[in-house]
């Protein structure tokens, strides 16, 4: 759910707030802050109880985490404290006990009266008929996409028993009202006003001004390709772009045209080579003044298979013989 090497990150921050290094509880509250969220407001129904019930639970968490021996246990350590301090806060009386604290003007922040009675009233009478353990196993699911698994971690329950109280009330509660419900709650649980109060309360005004300077929360995610990525894409296209003009725009070129017959009166046959006509011999003169030696073949026969020859002397070779003058 919340990426690769994430233990370890916790443990190298573990490690710097103890080291001195108070600004490094803020990867704490960026992870968990949408958690003990969800747990809170499972538990105490409201708005206003869940908002103050963060802020709450990690001053403890900053004021104890020296008692945390184990980096793994760091998210179900965080629910056990949201659930005391829900209900310090749910059981408080009197006009405070609802009041919004004090925020930012400039942040953009939800409208919690809207919230509660529009989104999180209607929710509550839908998950009436479930027990605590089941809202939280719910909301976990809806507004942090917990699996089954990291439910029954956070919970300190089985697996099983956590996948089973999931699927009934997913059954029995509308999707739809969860959605409205998640995405209305977006901004809030991932809330950098909030994030940079706790830093103030727990670290002071400059480990809160270097939260507010460091922290993603709150910032418009760019959606921008890796180099390569854009590279491969231009590639691709230009591809693409060169065989569209080789298939459809570029002009057909006409292979050449030949015909076996060289008359001039005869039309050209496509896909036949056209041969141009040979030029034309002058005929040879064969002498009549010769004399044939070794064979019985005279003029009639070598002006038919005559060919133009070198002359020696007296003397011309045709046809392999040799003739004399």
């Amino acid at each position: 759910m919340f990426g690769f090497g994430t233990e370890s990150k916790e443990k190298t921050a573990i490690q710097r707030v103890f080291r001195g290094h108070q600004d490094a509880f803020r990867l704490i509250v960026e992870r968990y802050q949408p958690v003990v969220y969800a747990v809170a407001l499972a538990q105490s129904g409201n708005v206003v109880i869940a908002d103050k019930a963060v802020v709450a639970t990690f001053r403890q968490a900053f004021e104890r985490l020296v008692s945390l021996t184990d980096a793994k246990r760091l998210g179900h350590w965080l629910c056990a404290l949201t659930r005391k301090e829900t209900e310090t806060l749910t059981g408080l009386r009197g006009a405070e006990r609802l009041k919004a604290r004090e925020r930012d003007p400039s942040a953009k922040l939800v409208d919690l009266g809207w919230l509660q009675s529009e989104l999180i009233e209607p929710l509550n009478e839908e998950l009436s008929s479930f027990s605590v353990q089941e809202r939280k196993g719910l909301l976990l699911n809806a507004l942090c996409g917990a699996s089954a698994r990291t439910i029954a971690d956070y919970l300190k329950i089985e697996t099983k028993e956590a996948a089973e109280d999931l699927a009934r009330t997913r059954e029995n509660v509308e999707k739809k009202l969860l959605r409205e419900v998640a995405g209305a709650l977006l901004p809030e649980m991932n809330s950098k006003e909030r994030m940079v109060h706790i830093m103030r309360e727990v670290a002071g005004d400059a480990a809160a001004i270097k939260a507010a300077r460091e922290t993603r929360l709150g910032r418009v995610k760019g959606r921008k390709l890796p180099l390569f990525i854009t590279a491969a894409a231009v590639l691709v296209l230009g591809i693409a772009g060169f065989f569209v003009y080789r298939a459809f725009l570029a002009a057909p070129v006409e292979a050449p045209v030949r015909t076996a017959s060289s008359g001039p009166g005869t039309p050209a046959q496509p896909g036949v080579e056209t041969q141009s006509p040979a030029a034309p011999q002058e005929p040879v003169a064969v002498p009549n003044n010769y004399s044939l030696k070794g064979t019985g073949r005279g003029p009639a026969f070598l002006q038919r298979h005559s060919r133009p020859d070198r002359q020696h002397g007296g003397q011309i070779r045709r046809d392999g013989l040799l003739w004399r003058l």
